[in-house]
């Protein structure tokens, strides 16, 4: 990203000096493309990761649903409760590890 004192100098060649577009682009060694949106801002954009549509829509579902997720996880294999208690009583499979 472009630095603040690049923007002030850029737009003072431009719009102060009389400068064209292309000979602040060849003087700073930028393209001219960025010039011309230098000249739209006074100072650097900040940036901003725009969510996309499916990111919307997964969080508007969320947040409309009462429903709560179960909470899984591994077991590891020296837990307290033997894996087979636990995945009968929950009705779930679990993953055991090795310690």
């Amino acid at each position: 990203m472009k630095r603040v004192e690049l923007y002030a100098k850029v737009r003072r060649a431009v719009l102060v000096e009389g400068k064209s577009r292309r000979e602040a682009a060849a003087f700073y060694g930028i393209h001219r493309n960025t010039v011309t949106k230098m000249l739209q801002y006074a100072e650097p954009p900040g940036y901003r990761r725009a969510a996309s549509a499916f990111q919307r829509s997964w969080v508007r579902s969320r947040r409309s649903s009462t429903v709560s997720l179960p909470r899984t996880g591994l077991r590891r294999a020296s837990s307290a409760i033997p894996a087979s208690a636990c995945s009968s009583a929950c009705g779930m499979n679990t993953v055991t590890l090795a310690a």
